[in-house]
């Protein structure tokens, strides 16, 4: 599990130029809407789980959802 954590780690940075957990501290906030995520695993209509929050790629905007997916495909490709 460390090495997928890691990697992941790895294109958060390319993306944004910071790691998931940097990234979430940067961007959760208790006065947005969802604690700023973008995104979640039961959206749109189920709860925020706990381990939502802990999940860098949940605050990622669309854009930089689209260029993290090119990213990893042309990793793999």
């Amino acid at each position: 599990m460390q090495f997928n954590a890691h990697v992941q780690d790895k294109f958060h940075f390319a993306i944004t130029g910071q790691t998931a957990s940097e990234l979430i501290h940067q961007r959760a906030d208790a006065d947005k809407p969802l604690m700023g995520m973008q995104t979640y695993k039961n959206a749109p209509d189920g709860r925020v789980l706990l381990s939502d929050t802990k999940i860098g790629k949940n605050y990622l905007a669309e854009d930089e959802i689209k260029q993290l997916e090119r990213t990893v495909s042309s990793f793999f490709d």
